[in-house]
């Protein structure tokens, strides 16, 4: 069948253009997870029976699918007019088909900026939708420039881009030799599991984080330690859990003394007070909850993504 063969290849030809993307692994893992419709948006939430509508929060009059989130809502249109004054954005009439895989056609004419301003956007709208921040426009597009200088900055070091003291978990003391052979060990039938990891830089302030439950992640800007990055990072991943698996989950985390407060429940750095209690109560959503440490190399898809 050659028009099968035809459009196979086509296909592939297609998703070679998101792996070529001079761009973050950040941006890549997002792009795919619009083509692959992954996002936590109301439409997909509705369709696993997860909300009871699926229509847009922000304009209330069309489903939230990925399409309408970053191009469609009237709040992506707004900040989207104001974002051509600063940077070169796809054509409007580009942006128009919402059909099948948009996004994966679109990559082919965009270049490596254009496709990741279209990926920034989203995070502003969840600011919105989940955190009830609406922000003026003009407040977005200066929030985006700074957003867009963090993620297509240059990478630290792998050894001290983290910020922070790498300790073992608690009670176990093994060389690094033996170190090698760790992974990453998957929950109990019928648990999920929640990989985080922060990562500071103690000169700039600047700090990001890494979530895996499905394959997310969120930036942050300012921290005042790796500590709180690292709780931050907690804290998002068990709101994450709650949002798309209510199911019981395993908690794990390189930062052996973030994990050493919250099993203990309490935290003597007081910066931290509050974040801990924000997780000890986003954990109350789920059916249990166990929080523990583990090797940097078991963490290593969070790791990555921080």
């Amino acid at each position: 069948m050659p028009a099968s063969s035809s459009s196979q290849l086509g296909d592939r030809k297609l998703w070679k253009n998101v792996w070529k993307l001079n761009v973050p692994q950040k941006v890549q893992i997002f792009i795919c997870r619009v083509i692959c419709q992954g996002l936590a948006t109301k439409y997909n939430k509705w369709k696993r029976h997860l909300e009871i509508v699926s229509t847009c929060q922000v304009c209330g009059i069309d489903p939230e699918t990925e399409h309408h989130g970053l191009v469609v809502c009237s709040h992506a249109k707004l900040l989207r007019r104001a974002m051509r004054e600063n940077w070169e954005l796809p054509d409007e009439n580009m942006l128009r088909n919402g059909s099948g895989e948009w996004l994966l056609v679109l990559l082919d004419t965009l270049s490596v900026e254009e496709a990741s301003r279209l990926a920034l956007t989203w995070f502003v709208r969840n600011e919105i939708v989940h955190n009830s921040k609406m922000c003026p426009i003009a407040g977005s597009v200066g929030f985006l420039k700074n957003y867009e200088a963090l993620v297509l900055s240059t990478r630290q070091s792998s050894e001290d881009r983290k910020g922070k003291g790498l300790g073992a978990p608690p009670g176990v003391q093994k060389q690094m030799s033996s170190r090698q052979s760790v992974r990453w060990v998957p929950p109990p039938s019928g648990w999920i599991k929640i990989n985080v990891d922060g990562a500071f830089s103690a000169e700039s302030g600047k700090a990001g984080v890494g979530v895996v439950l499905l394959t997310a992640w969120r930036v942050i800007f300012h921290a005042s330690s790796a500590e709180k990055v690292e709780a931050l990072a907690c804290k998002e991943g068990v709101r994450l859990a709650g949002e798309w698996e209510r199911r019981p989950a395993v908690l794990e985390s390189d930062c052996a003394t973030l994990i050493a407060a919250l099993q203990n429940k309490k935290d003597s750095h007081s910066s931290l007070s509050f974040v801990l209690s924000e997780i000890i109560e986003a954990c109350s959503s789920l059916p249990d909850v166990k929080i523990q440490a583990v090797w940097r190399e078991q963490n290593c898809v969070a790791d990555e993504l921080a």
